[in-house]
């Protein structure tokens, strides 16, 4: 934040802790900043060598050896840039001026990546708005943004940072992918057992969007739950079972909130059924759908029929995800095709004082 940002004192200190990191050979005991595992070659060679329009070296990198360099610390680095979008492995950090903490959510939001994101700050109000809005599959409170455990910070991203299903690794929804469900289509749904079906995905909605604690660890607070995906559409394909096309619309309706209601091509009563339902529902045609797709107006689908080669082609270069397995007759199945997964640890001592930090 600007307050930190334009302070003299806090450059001085954060300059003064990153030249005293020890660079050396990894057998070196006091390296903190050993070897890269190559000579640096690409985008790592240019942000280490290299200054884009408005940066400037808080402290800049040395070569010691070949693959051997001291870090380096950016200053004006600017949202859009190369060292703002491209992850870099190895040892330069980039420093963005923000002028409020939700400018700065804003502007870390803006990357195409969300695998994990920290926050160091003493005050709620800016802690609850950041795990509210930050956009990232582990989050991490007052402590490092690496190390997470399995089982106790189950592990996984969203965005550019995840791929196929999404589940993290360690979490209660990992061997998901590798059960056969039992498909709604695969029953007769009148509606007395669709509202018995809606009503079990909004009990296990409810239970899985409330935090649960992972472990009980003094001085630690490591949380996890879901929550809906963002710009989530929903997509009932030509081919949809008006049954399950209805089920699905009821699902968006009173579960969880979608961005978009598209139907390709529907017949009018189709429309006009699943329009009582939700009134800003869409007829579209399969361009609409590439289109919306190539413009990023949605980050991932919950497609009820068969998307064809093209869509998945289109969505897989553009890195959407679409969901289009049957509906599963249990939540813990269908749940993650609406919803993303959020783990969270917090330290929530100061200085070894478990009494004077901040629980999430």
């Amino acid at each position: 934040e600007a307050g930190l940002y334009d302070d003299p004192a806090f450059l001085d200190h954060l300059k003064q802790a990153v030249e005293s990191l020890c660079t050396a050979p990894a057998w070196d005991l006091n390296s903190v900043v050993p070897p890269l595992i190559r000579n640096p070659s690409g985008a790592l060679l240019r942000a280490l060598t290299t200054l884009e329009d408005g940066e400037s070296w808080l402290v800049k990198p040395n070569q010691v050896k070949s693959n051997l360099w001291t870090p380096g610390v950016k200053l004006g680095v600017r949202p859009g840039t190369p060292t703002f979008t491209t992850e870099l492995f190895g040892p330069v950090l980039g420093i963005v001026r923000a002028n409020s903490i939700s400018q700065a959510i804003a502007i870390a939001n803006r990357t195409p990546y969300g695998l994990t994101a920290g926050i160091h700050t003493l005050d709620p109000k800016e802690v609850a708005e950041w795990i509210q809005k930050i956009r990232a599959g582990n989050l991490y409170v007052n402590r490092t943004i690496t190390g997470a455990i399995v089982g106790r910070q189950p592990f996984g991203g969203t965005k550019a940072s995840t791929v196929g299903n999404g589940l993290k690794a360690g979490g209660p929804l990992y061997l998901m992918p590798l059960i056969q469900p039992i498909r709604v289509q695969d029953h007769p749904t009148p509606p007395d057992n669709r509202n018995v079906y809606i009503n079990h995905l909004k009990e296990w909605a409810t239970s899985m969007t409330t935090r649960q604690n992972r472990a009980s660890i003094q001085g630690q607070s490591n949380q996890y739950w879901l929550k809906p995906r963002e710009y989530l559409a929903l997509v009932i394909g030509s081919d949809a079972d008006p049954e399950i096309a209805e089920t699905a619309a009821q699902i968006a309706a009173k579960v969880i909130p979608v961005e978009f209601v598209w139907l390709i091509q529907p017949k009018s009563d189709l429309l006009r059924t699943v329009q009582r339902i939700i009134p800003d529902a869409k007829s579209v045609s399969l361009a609409d759908i590439t289109n919306a797709i190539g413009n990023s107006r949605c980050e991932a689908i919950r497609w009820i029929g068969t998307p064809s080669q093209t869509i998945l082609t289109v969505a897989s270069h553009h890195q959407t995800a679409i969901f289009c397995q049957p509906l599963g007759e249990h939540a813990l199945w269908e749940l993650p095709r609406w919803m993303r997964e959020i783990s969270l640890s917090a330290t929530t001592h100061r200085f070894g004082n478990i009494s004077m930090g901040f629980t999430p």
